[in-house]
């Protein structure tokens, strides 16, 4: 178990290659990585023991084992009444009641869960195909100096100059796995929303309310949900001429315990990866419409260079120009990232006069 919970950290290893951003890092560093490590403690009998123990009416044929077993496969109730909150076991039959069928699907809803918040991550990884790693590879040899320094960096600007205005691809397939993301949180939280009945944090429940010693005299909207203590009936036959009556056990149910904990915390994971999202669309929002606010960036991340270098490069950019160069001065050292930028500049500079006729046809780029 412990040697599962320690394979989970490798999710949290720098890459080699950079290729998103921390926003885009906390769908599948971080919510991926606690929904599967809560799918396995609520499947895990070494956390909470037994999810159910059901105490038998008097004179059952069935032993406690199978009423445990039936109770956990074919569900458990309890009343909708007031009366039921209080004594945690509905005392009239006839009452309206709540069934709890979800237990056994808890760990498998969270492993799905999990999968979901990763799609975006594999789709990009996809789409990416490598291109940022092979970029900035030759640069991170320890013995990348001299003529072998000067000809990589004259071959990568090279290379960026004649795919300049061709990055609109791999740039806006980053974009689109970022709303990807968002609209996944989203349909998550609304989701949870619905199961949940509406915001945990309502009619007085708190955080603290979760760790009262007293359960059963709980009336806040979770303990509804996630009870522990229920009420699951059985047919029994009774005897000679074999009629069936319908037995009661109160159940125990030690892994409501754990779930309501997971859920509000997910709740409130959720919301702060909202908030995350949010921020980070204005961000791209800024970075794809106002070119200045691009050429802002790039002058914080090449400061040794000249601005006015910088400005001119920034001229002949499109948004998906300045995404790679971005991309590029995450992987890069500081200060090959600012030659690179100065002898792009350059190039783009001496060949601005053709720029349109490189658009559509590369090879009168004379480079």
């Amino acid at each position: 178990m412990l040697n599962f919970f320690a394979s989970l950290t490798k999710f949290f290893k720098r890459d080699d290659d950079q290729i998103d951003n921390l926003g885009f890092q906390l769908y599948y560093r971080l919510v991926a990585v606690i929904l599967l490590a809560c799918s396995l403690i609520v499947s895990s009998e070494q956390f909470i023991g037994d999810p159910i123990d059901c105490i038998p009416p008097p004179n059952s044929q069935f032993n406690q084992k199978l009423w445990d077993v039936y109770c956990w496969t074919q569900t458990t109730y309890t009343s909708l009444t007031n009366e039921t909150i209080s004594s945690g076991v509905p005392r009239d039959m006839e009452k309206p009641r709540r069934y709890h069928r979800y237990y056994q699907w808890v760990p498998f809803i969270l492993f799905g869960q999990a999968l979901i918040f990763y799609l975006p991550r594999f789709f990009w990884r996809s789409c990416e195909g490598g291109r940022m790693k092979n970029l900035a590879s030759i640069f991170k040899y320890p013995t990348f100096e001299g003529e072998s320094r000067k000809d990589g960096i004259r071959q990568l600007s090279t290379y960026l100059a004649r795919k300049l205005h061709r990055n609109r691809t791999y740039a806006y397939s980053y974009v689109v796995c970022e709303f990807l993301n968002l609209a996944n949180l989203s349909g998550q939280i609304y989701v949870m929303y619905s199961a949940l009945q509406g915001s945990p944090f309502r009619d007085g429940f708190t955080f603290a309310t979760m760790f009262e010693v007293n359960h059963i005299n709980r009336k806040d909207p979770i303990s509804q949900i996630f009870p522990t203590i229920a009420e699951c009936e059985i047919a029994d036959f009774q005897g000679p001429s074999g009629l069936i009556a319908k037995k009661y056990a109160a159940c125990m149910l030690p892994i409501n315990n754990v779930n309501e904990k997971i859920f509000v915390f997910l709740w409130c994971l959720f919301l702060a990866v909202a908030a995350c999202s949010g921020l980070l669309l204005i961000y791209r929002f800024l970075t794809i419409a106002i070119p200045s606010f691009r050429t802002l960036l790039l002058k914080k991340s090449a400061d040794l260079i000249p601005e006015t270098k910088t400005e001119k490069l920034m001229q002949h950019c499109h948004f998906a120009d300045w995404f790679i160069l971005r991309k590029l001065s995450q992987n890069m050292d500081f200060l090959l990232f600012n030659e690179l930028i100065h002898e792009l500049s350059s190039v783009v500079e001496t060949n601005r006069g053709i720029l349109p006729l490189y658009v559509d046809q590369v090879h009168v780029w004379p480079l």
